[in-house]
């Protein structure tokens, strides 16, 4: 699992796309809640990594717990030569294809970091409720 802390916005869904292509589960935190409240989401979804943004956390003065990723550091790595075959990649190939192929590529520490990889998934369990389906999340 890995957190993101992103406003809903294009670039919050990006990540969480980029972050399910790369087989991870993403956490999408609350950003309007206390510093102790994400830590103890973190704590609860085992999360060491959060994706963020600088200008995102100045403005909502948080503390994200574990190790932060910022996409402007990301954004600006990235080369001509890496940008094109992501784009040829994402357009051409399913997701394990692609992924093996910017990791040859484009090998970065987050891509690949086992850190970001934790196999113990919540099971989800439908329950009828009245006239609605209820889903329950179970740890």
């Amino acid at each position: 699992m890995v957190g993101i802390l992103l406003p809903p916005s294009v670039p919050g869904a990006l990540v969480n796309y980029a972050a399910m292509l790369m087989g991870k589960v993403p956490v999408n935190l609350n950003y309007t809640v206390s510093n102790e409240t994400l830590a103890s989401c973190a704590q609860q979804c085992n999360l060491k990594t959060v994706v963020t943004a600088r200008v995102f956390l100045e403005k909502v003065k948080i503390q994200p717990p574990g190790e932060t990723i910022f996409i402007e550091d990301i954004a600006k790595d990235a080369g001509f030569g890496e940008r094109v075959t992501a784009a040829l990649a994402a357009s051409l190939l399913p997701a394990k294809p692609s992924r093996n192929l910017l990791a040859a590529v484009a090998p970065r520490r987050w891509m690949m970091s086992p850190r970001l990889f934790f196999p113990a998934a919540r099971r989800v369990t439908p329950r009828a409720s009245s006239s609605r389906t209820t889903i329950l999340f179970r740890t």
